[in-house]
């Protein structure tokens, strides 16, 4: 069921779909199109339309991969990667290491061959 005041409601838990609808269905018979939000809810679609083949009916294939198998393409997302307490510990000490070796590099007012003299 949809459009009231333009809006997209989804057909299984009827809550307003603010983006791209997961599965648009036309159904031709009742002139209408349905639109689900996500998977759980296109079983409910099964309802409606009967249990069956309908893929000639989904408005929009694009998003899935295949006949064969009915699934959204879903974009990959890069995981972000998190360092161990020990490698956080490493980093920390190199710095600090660095920052005292670049003080005595810049602060010493006698060379290390003075002092042997």
């Amino acid at each position: 069921m949809e459009e009231e005041n333009h809006e997209i409601l989804c057909y299984g838990c009827n809550k307003v779909i603010e983006t791209k609808p997961w599965m648009s269905v036309d159904y031709p018979d009742d002139k209408i199109m349905f639109h689900v939000c996500d998977y759980l809810c296109s079983v409910k679609l099964h309802n409606k339309l009967g249990s069956g083949n309908y893929w000639d009916k989904i408005v929009n294939k694009e998003d899935f991969i295949g006949i064969d198998f009915l699934r959204p393409t879903i974009p990959i997302v890069k995981k972000k990667t998190y360092l161990s307490d020990v490698q956080i510990e490493v980093i920390n000490e190199q710095k600090e290491f660095n920052k005292m070796e670049s003080y005595w590099e810049n602060n010493s007012d006698i060379s290390s061959e003075d002092n042997f003299q």
